[in-house]
């Protein structure tokens, strides 16, 4: 190793795999820029120590006396780099990642990766809600800091980092964590912990809000894993005893406030849970895509209990203002899909679906094709607060049907006159104060494929969404005689 320390310290602990240790010597990072330490806890380390030799330059190895936070303790104590980042044994960064890391987080005290863009700046409450996302620490940050122990332990080294950081960055892009494989038991008493450490952090230098801050990520973060419906596998009586931590953690630390702040599909399984009404919330929990219902300004969503059992508050159901992507588009139902016309310049494409939603008013939902560029697929675009414009716009009807409703399109051909190409049957739903812009689904069954205008057709793209393909046989002699083509006839 050279004398000069280095830029970064990436931290690992050796579970038997070199895979790790491999993707951190291929990091781009240049010569004496990375250190790695890599902890032996388990006392059997033969491969770390062959790997140690053959690198160096690059890797330590420190035997710790025990395994969980004491070893990341060690590693800790002997990291010599500018910043901190602890990799998991079973992670393979890319070559540049640390790279990238180490650049996004500039001169600040703490990086917090995939957290949003406004974080960034003075350390202040609202990164305290995110501490999931924190991965790269100021080694002088974390003088005196020991790593704890269990299911929380993440999260607890990096609320009492940043209840010491002066700056954070931010870095939008990373990869996404790995569920849990902690009980729910467990998940609540590693809320348990996380709401104790709340308590002991000097709210006064931090703001009035801190505490609440901290609570909001621990209802986001192990309340919500604790209330997964993978746990509705679990037998009756580890159900139960589940669903009451869950109860009586939010009976000592939610507030009205908090509730109000939590998504609407979370707040209504915690609401149900504190409310002891399990029935209901297995209900909730097996929902995946809930309907909807417009009414007086205000959007809410149809779970379990809604306006059909005593004593829960419309509010617990009101999703009014946050995006709901996946949700609504996981209860979107195809209806059906057909060619009409009986002249070329009659021709339309007709589709007709089903959408989760009661109320909607007739200029809620628009359809329409949109050009495909080579190579993509149709896929949900972000919500917004605007209508997109498509490149072919249909004639879009609705109607009421109970709680959903039905929205039937009529695509012109002649409006692909554009050319050759693929092109993405796409509906935009206000829905609230967000608008959804999703590919559409091909019914299941017999779907007729080719139209009377020869060199049009359909296909179905990822999760069978339509794409409607023009040939160059449909516009003869280019695509720029489509609409005579047409007309022609």
């Amino acid at each position: 190793m050279t004398d000069a320390p280095p830029d970064l310290t990436a931290v690992t602990v050796h579970r038997g795999s070199l895979d790790c240790l491999a993707a951190l010597a291929a990091q781009t990072l240049g010569p004496g820029r990375l250190e790695v330490v890599a902890v032996a806890d388990d006392g059997d380390a033969e491969d770390l120590d062959r790997f140690a030799e053959k690198h160096p330059d690059l890797v330590r190895v420190v035997r710790a006396g025990a395994p969980g936070g004491a070893s990341r303790t060690a590693a800790l104590a002997a990291a010599r780099g500018r910043y901190v980042v602890f990799v998991d044994h079973a992670e393979t960064p890319a070559p540049e990642r640390l790279e990238r890391l180490l650049s996004a987080a500039g001169d600040a005290d703490v990086l917090l990766c995939g957290a949003s863009a406004d974080l960034g700046g003075a350390a202040g409450t609202a990164a305290l809600a995110d501490l999931g996302a924190a991965r790269l620490f100021r080694r002088d940050l974390l003088d005196g800091l020991d790593y704890p122990d269990g299911p929380a332990a993440a999260e607890l080294f990096a609320l009492r980092a940043l209840a010491k950081a002066a700056a954070v960055a931010v870095c939008e892009d990373d990869a996404p964590a790995a569920p849990s494989a902690a009980s729910p038991l467990e998940l609540v008493a590693a809320a348990e912990r996380l709401a104790e450490a709340a308590d002991g952090l000097d709210h006064a230098s931090l703001g009035p809000d801190s505490r609440d801050a901290v609570l909001a990520g621990v209802f986001a973060r192990e309340i919500a894993a604790a209330l997964d419906p993978r746990f509705l596998a679990l037998d009756a009586f580890a159900r139960a005893e589940a669903w009451r931590a869950a109860a009586d953690f939010a009976d000592a630390h939610l507030t009205e406030g908090l509730r109000a702040g939590l998504p609407v599909a979370l707040r209504v399984r915690v609401s149900l849970a504190q409310h002891r009404d399990l029935e209901l919330l297995e209900a909730a929990l097996a929902q995946a895509a809930p309907r909807y219902l417009v009414e007086d300004g205000r959007l809410y969503a149809r779970y379990p209990g809604f306006r059909t059992a005593a004593d829960l508050p419309d509010e617990w159901f009101a999703a009014d203002g946050e995006p709901l992507t996946e949700a609504f588009a996981r209860g979107v139902e195809p209806r059906y899909l057909v060619w009409t016309g009986v002249r070329r310049s009659d021709y339309h494409l007709e589709y007709s679906c089903f959408l989760p939603v009661e109320g909607l008013d007739a200029d809620a939902v628009r359809v329409g094709a949109v050009r495909l560029p080579d190579g993509a697929e149709p896929a949900p675009a972000a919500a917004s607060t605007g209508f997109p414009e498509p490149d072919a716009a249909a004639a879009t009807a609705t109607a009421p049907d109970g709680t959903a409703t039905v929205a039937t399109a009529r695509l012109p051909l002649e409006g692909l006159a554009g050319g050759v190409g693929k092109w993405a049957l796409r509906a935009s739903v206000r829905l609230g104060a967000h608008v959804y812009d999703l590919p559409l689904k091909a019914p299941q069954g017999y779907v007729r494929r080719e139209g009377e205008l020869r060199g049009v057709s359909v296909e179905w793209g990822r999760k069978r969404s339509i794409v409607v393909k023009v040939r160059q046989r449909a516009t003869r002699h280019g695509a720029s005689r489509l609409l005579g083509f047409l007309s022609d006839r």
